[in-house]
């Protein structure tokens, strides 16, 4: 199966960095994809979203979900944290996690998923996981709390960066960094 990801994100009206990253990464057979929102906005909540990048950049798509996120959640410890919404595609197997107020939608295949409460670097009691398989034409959406109530069903039939750049324009908070992901999956 292949996948067609793109994202979008800008910082905090008045800041120059957002405190909101987007993790897209495509290899044969395996992809990662999700937001960190670092808590707060500015250069200290950049500085964390980055460190979580440096990680998620790395890190071998081999791993477990589970593994991966543990992982970051020690790489993170020293800081304010983040919330944060991955997910592990291999072939056509989505594995998805949340912890705090980020969120995963889909259209097409259903993928049940309830976030773990808690911040990522700092408190999370348990990780919660939910696994699908993926058809033809099915969507994934990962954004923010930047985002307000997006009407995913509006960019349907956009393309995943078009769909990105206008879920950001119609519903990014005023006040808020934001980020979105958007992953479209073709055999």
């Amino acid at each position: 199966m292949t996948v067609n990801v793109a994202h979008a994100l800008r910082p905090c009206p008045g800041f120059d960095v957002s405190g909101d990253a987007a993790v897209v990464r495509v290899c044969e057979g395996s992809a990662l994809f999700g937001v960190v929102d670092a808590l707060g906005h500015g250069p200290h909540a950049a500085r964390v979203a980055q460190l979580a990048m440096s990680f998620l950049d790395q890190v071998d798509l081999s791993r477990a979900l589970g593994e991966i996120l543990e992982e970051l959640h020690d790489v993170l410890a020293r800081t304010r944290g983040a919330a944060i919404g991955l997910c592990l595609l291999h072939d056509d197997v989505v594995d998805v996690s949340i912890v705090g107020n980020v969120e995963i939608r889909s259209v097409g295949t259903p993928v049940g998923v309830v976030a773990a409460p808690g911040i990522l670097g700092r408190r999370v009691r348990k990780f919660r996981y939910s696994r699908s398989h993926l058809r033809r034409g099915d969507r994934l959406v990962v954004y923010s709390d930047g985002l307000s109530r997006p009407e995913i069903d509006t960019v349907r039939r956009m393309p995943p960066l078009e769909a990105c750049q206008e879920l950001l324009r119609r519903h990014g908070r005023p006040a808020d960094d934001a980020s979105v992901v958007v992953a479209d999956f073709m055999p």
